[in-house]
């Protein structure tokens, strides 16, 4: 028999762009660039541990290692990420996560999470803006805004989001007149917290939001409070105190926590607010009653 050919090695890097370079040039061939990333995977040779990835074809090993991600989503157009010579994944809002430098990643078929480059990210910018401590997403298409959390969140936050089977006009995703509200529930303080823009279909006097919508969105933060602390309730009894007209399209903070927990029974106080001035709008104090003694 002849004797094994070795192996051929050579070495690759990916910029914070998604270009691939070999040596010092640029590989722009788009069928090239196809096959390459199609085959790339986590390096499992025991070889160039320094080279995270791989692609294997025929004789060769051909080693990569990456400025941040091995995956960089390079266009978004037509529901999709595009990278690497016209390959894509699906753009799902959920997938998205940002890093505590503020750079945007999407679930990718390697390494986890794709980096967003500038390209990418200038497409999606005008649909982006602050949720409390995170971002939300307002794509024409969204029915209502999909928040993006931390790759790394805080151990004591808990992004709650709406329910997609239910039909609860608050926080459910079956229903195509919801608000779609998502929730930071802080495990820590046993406080909860939600950032909405008053909607203009919520509208009561010609430029404010309605009293009702207003008592909704107090009644629902102490409530998801109390189901986040795994103890759903009923509200027996709301007691409000309109503070100022909410202006239609004020970004709004509406806050919710415990005064006194002795179940069946508990006491809450929520806070809706103005998200940069702190303003206080409106405040209300409720009274729950466990589900499963709901006549106590």
């Amino acid at each position: 028999m002849p004797p094994l050919q070795p192996q051929r090695e050579y070495f690759y890097e990916i910029d914070l762009y998604g270009r691939l370079w070999h040596e010092g040039s640029e590989l722009t061939d788009e069928e090239f660039l196809r096959f390459f990333f199609r085959h790339l995977r986590p390096n499992t040779t025991g070889q160039h541990p320094d080279y995270p990835y791989v692609v294997l074809c025929a004789g060769e090993r051909n080693y990569v290692r990456c400025a941040d991600t091995p995956i960089v989503f390079q266009r978004y157009a037509d529901g999709q990420l595009l990278y690497a010579g016209g390959l894509a994944v699906a753009f799902v809002p959920e997938l998205l996560r940002f890093s505590a430098e503020g750079i945007l990643y999407h679930a990718a078929p390697v390494g986890e999470w794709g980096r967003l480059a500038p390209t990418a990210l200038l497409e999606l910018a005008r649909w982006l803006e602050p949720w409390g401590p995170y971002y939300s997403l307002h794509l024409p298409e969204l029915r209502f805004p999909v928040v993006i959390e931390p790759l790394e969140p805080a151990e004591e936050h808990v992004l709650l989001r709406p329910h997609p089977e239910k039909a609860c006009i608050a926080c459910g995703g079956a229903n195509p007149q919801g608000m779609g509200l998502s929730f930071l529930y802080n495990r820590a303080a046993q406080s909860i917290s939600t950032w909405v823009r008053g909607h203009p279909t919520w509208q009561g006097k010609p430029g404010v939001l309605h009293g009702g919508i207003i008592a909704l969105l107090l009644d629902e933060t102490m409530g998801k409070l109390l189901s986040a602390m795994g103890m759903p309730a009923w509200t027996r009894r709301l007691r409000l105190h309109y503070r100022a007209p909410v202006p239609v399209g004020a970004r709004l903070h509406c806050t919710a926590h415990v005064l006194r927990a002795a179940p069946p029974r508990f006491l809450l106080k929520a806070l809706l607010q103005e998200e940069q001035t702190q303003r206080c709008y409106a405040e209300a104090l409720g009274e729950f009653v466990s589900h499963s003694n709901p006549n106590a």
